[in-house]
């Protein structure tokens, strides 16, 4: 059964449903002054819960709202991901409210499938000022001319260094490297080698794991997506170039797969045994919230122990410094949310300025509310932080994003596999390109966009 059919059956049941109980006597129905119709609207906000330290902040939000009004109960429902968001969706049981954490990839296809209720009639009807967000976070919500993810809060990849350790290698703990040459300089120096020739310490990791490797292709820019032609671009020259230099960083330390059996012994990342809060790793490229994890789980202090700048590029392009792969989270609604009408009010309690600072404030996450980014109680309470605000700030037209289309995933998906083959030097950076565009390219046809 196709995505349509199986809608057309849910409505066909739904309106059964309202038939049957048009048949019940009058007296069963609730009126005005009956106890159900006092009851407050349960507004069921999903998502997935990373770690108790999110928890807490995002309930946070939750209790203000709560307190603030006396109709609606916004209720957290954690531990949810995409699959059951989705499942629920097609079995009529969809939450009210739903927040991915990955940003413009699944956006796409489940608005092109009809899953998602566009919020363009409220924001229509409230005259609801959209300037008041980073345009990089809106756009990431929109498809198709319509906007169908409401943008809360951005991730923004930056660029770290362990300062004690430049200051033992006799280095500037205080000047980071501005090019990727520099860095390429600086890593031998900082990486460490047991006697039998295996990495203890590594000066540069490099780009590792989607987000980073996206945070590489920013420096270059390139286009993966023309909507246009409606064609997967993978071939620009500025995406080969990015890739034959990330095949350059891989080989900084001779064969490749020294780096897989450094990495394989490190510790879960972003946790108390995370690598570069251990010192295992001298420099590398992450994103905005590792600033909030040393606070959390180490004494390391911004500016002494560790320090943060935008991403080095190559040297032939110093005009791209400040660029950086951006990414982030959404509210969405299902296109059968049972209370949208409320769902809207929440969700413009937690977008509001006052509100995403509370939050903020315990996540040392980056909000998408513009007035928020230059908060001065952030800024004095997160040591560090206004590095990537700043960045994000000053530095709009260079943010590098993935494209919102109905095949985004695959190609995500697609440019990390084929980028695996190219820095172990299995595949060429013309191949990868190549590769990407047939198999995604396909996959976009098949769905007729």
């Amino acid at each position: 059964m196709n995505q349509k059919e199986l809608f057309r059956l849910i409505g066909l049941a739904m309106i059964a449903s309202m038939l049957l109980m048009a048949c019940q006597p009058a007296a069963v129905m609730p009126t005005a002054t009956s106890a159900a119709a006092a009851e407050k609207v349960v507004v069921e906000w999903w998502f997935d819960i990373s770690n108790k330290e999110d928890m807490a902040a995002y309930q946070k939000g939750v209790d203000a709202f709560n307190h603030s009004q006396d109709r609606i109960e916004l209720k957290i429902v954690p531990g949810q991901t995409d699959e059951s968001f989705i499942t629920a969706i097609n079995g009529n049981k969809a939450p009210d409210l739903y927040l991915t954490w990955d940003g413009s990839e699944p956006l796409g296809t489940w608005a092109e499938n009809g899953l998602l209720r566009s919020f363009d009639e409220y924001i229509k009807a409230d005259n609801y000022d959209m300037t008041a967000f980073h345009p990089r976070g809106v756009a990431m919500g929109q498809y198709d001319g319509k906007t169908y993810g409401m943008p809360w809060q951005l991730d923004l990849m930056m660029f770290f260094w362990n300062k004690q350790q430049f200051k033992e290698a006799g280095l500037d703990p205080d000047t980071p490297p501005t090019t990727l040459e520099e860095v390429y300089d600086l890593a031998p120096k900082l990486t460490q080698m047991n006697a039998s020739g295996k990495i203890t310490r590594l000066g540069f990791l490099p780009a590792t794991g989607p987000a980073r490797v996206m945070a590489w292709l920013s420096l270059w820019g390139p286009s993966l997506y023309d909507p246009a032609t409606k064609k997967i671009t993978a071939d620009d020259p500025k995406m080969i170039a990015a890739m034959a230099e990330l095949q350059k960083s891989w080989n900084l330390y001779g064969d490749p797969a020294k780096i897989d059996e450094f990495t394989a012994t490190l510790g879960n990342s972003l946790s108390p045994d995370d690598p570069f809060l251990k010192g295992q790793i001298s420099m590398m490229i992450d994103g905005d919230w590792r600033t909030g994890y040393e606070a959390r789980y180490t004494q390391n202090k911004f500016g002494t122990d560790f320090g943060v700048a935008p991403i080095p590029v190559p040297a032939s392009l110093k005009d791209r410094y400040g660029s950086s792969y951006y990414f982030g989270m959404l509210f969405v609604m299902p296109h059968n949310s049972p209370h949208p009408a409320e769902t809207w009010e929440a969700i413009k309690f937690l977008q509001k300025y006052d509100t995403d600072v509370t939050i903020i404030r315990d996540m040392w996450n980056l909000p998408v509310n513009k007035k928020a980014l230059s908060d001065k109680t952030l800024r004095d309470n997160m040591p560090g932080w206004y590095v990537a605000a700043d960045t994000l700030l000053n530095n709009q037209d260079k943010q590098f994003g993935l494209p919102v289309t109905p095949v985004t995933s695959q190609l995500s998906a697609a440019i990390k596999a084929n980028l695996d083959l190219v820095k172990h030097n299995q595949m060429t950076p013309e191949e990868a390109a190549k590769a990407i565009n047939e198999t995604v390219q396909a996959e976009l046809e098949a769905i007729g966009k």
